[in-house]
């Protein structure tokens, strides 16, 4: 785990004393928020001055690395980051986890002091949405949870101003002062302090002025990468490759021109409008590394630094690219982003599709559900367009040239059909 430079950057803020609270009474916490709200860099600080009073550190990824690695009185600080998926929910690790709630509350203490394990989970707001529902011991997230995203807990313009400082210190020669609720209202899906790595790690989104940036930083984070490629640099087809994979891609798997990922990558640079050039791809992996890309050391992966950087660098290929194209290249997670003109508005960012495009994403949602993996069919449950009726029909239609691979039930009362993701 990153503990360097937690001091630089990190603010004290309300939120930071209500997690240590709970966690002092309980001797466990569950840090809820959105995206760049700053749930793993409080948990991270927590950790931090508790090492420093002798508690020993672990992170635990899976169930199974629980069962393996945690027991009773330990001294143990557990962090369990995103417990339930980082993108979407996994309904496997929320039936594992579930099942060991009433394990995990006996192996930590009721403070802080002692040899008594204590706990830190994170979890996304919109992910507890998704999931609430299915949890078996709801109570084991509602004695714990603090909301960052809270009216009480979420950050002030005092406390906004000084995490500013923090990143920009030139900050102090200006009279910028960023309003918190004009902030949380106009950018509701991207957290602060996110926003602030953002604007500090790259150069290009400083250009347009720092309270500019603040309006809509989502705006000028997307505008960034339009003039990337349309400036032919190479180092965005790196992205572009690690978007179609998912947001993740091994290291070896990215540095290494296996035959296997070659042709991934070639695809990439042509989405980029770029020369297929295999050495220039490679001499461009690094270009972004420590602003939109980071290097997981403890599975040996790149990944974005944030999902915001995903579904902006997807929202931008959608302008550029041929769709069907783009709709077939892309990972599953992706496809959350697509509505229609008939579907409700969304409260995240969207790519506005036409019926045209209906039978290819029709076709790409059969083929994911064929792999029958749970993580897959879950996602693909909450796709906006299931609310398109002409959508929705094709489909069926589709799954019916397709001979029935899949099973449904029409509600004729409420005029509405349950689609069952799986083989029929």
């Amino acid at each position: 785990m990153e503990f360097r430079r937690l001091e630089e950057y990190f603010v004290k803020t309300k939120a930071f004393s209500s997690v240590m609270d709970k966690l002092q009474r309980l001797g466990y916490v569950v840090i809820k928020g959105n995206p760049g709200d700053g749930k793993t860099a409080t948990s991270l600080f927590i950790m931090k001055r508790l090492k420093d009073i002798g508690k020993i550190p672990i992170q635990i990824r899976t169930p199974s690395g629980w069962d393996e690695f945690v027991s009773p009185r330990e001294n143990l600080i557990i962090f369990i980051d995103n417990i339930f998926g980082e993108l979407s929910v996994s309904q496997t690790d929320i039936t594992q986890w579930s099942n060991r709630f009433l394990e995990m509350k006996a192996s930590v203490g009721s403070g802080i002091e002692g040899s008594d394990n204590v706990m830190i989970i994170t979890i996304r707001n919109d992910i507890h949405e998704e999931c609430c529902l299915s949890l078996k011991d709801d109570d084991f997230f509602l004695t714990a949870t603090v909301d960052i995203s809270d009216r009480y807990n979420k950050l002030s313009t005092m406390e906004m101003t000084m995490i500013l400082e923090k990143y920009i210190p030139e900050v102090n020669n200006q009279s910028i002062i960023i309003d918190s609720e004009k902030f949380f209202s106009d950018v509701p899906n991207l957290g602060f302090p996110q926003c602030c790595r953002l604007f500090k790690d790259n150069p290009f989104l400083q250009k347009g002025g720092l309270s500019s940036f603040f309006q809509n930083p989502l705006y000028f984070l997307k505008d960034g990468f339009r003039k990337y490629i349309q400036n032919k640099e190479t180092k965005m087809a790196v992205l572009v490759f690690i978007l179609m994979q998912g947001g993740k891609v091994e290291k070896n798997a990215l540095e290494r021109s296996t035959s296997k990922l070659k042709a991934s990558k070639i695809k990439a640079m042509e989405m980029c409008e770029l020369k297929p050039s295999l050495i220039d791809f490679h001499k461009s992996i690094k270009s972004f590394l420590g602003s939109f890309l980071v290097l997981d050391n403890a599975d040996g992966c790149y990944r974005f630094s944030h999902s915001s950087v995903q579904s902006s660098l997807f929202l931008v290929l959608g302008e550029i690219c041929e769709m069907d194209d783009l709709i077939c290249s892309c990972d599953y997670i992706l496809l959350k982003h697509l509505t229609s003109s008939d579907c409700p508005t969304s409260k995240m960012d969207t790519l506005l599709i036409t019926s045209e495009h209906f039978q290819c994403v029709a076709e790409k949602i059969i083929s994911l559900i064929e792999t029958r993996i749970p993580t897959v069919f879950a996602s693909l449950a909450e796709l906006i367009l299931w609310q398109d009726e002409t959508f929705f029909k094709e489909f069926l239609d589709i799954n019916e040239k397709e001979k029935g691979k899949f099973l449904f039930q029409v509600d004729e009362e409420s005029n509405s059909m349950m689609v069952h993701f799986a083989a029929a």
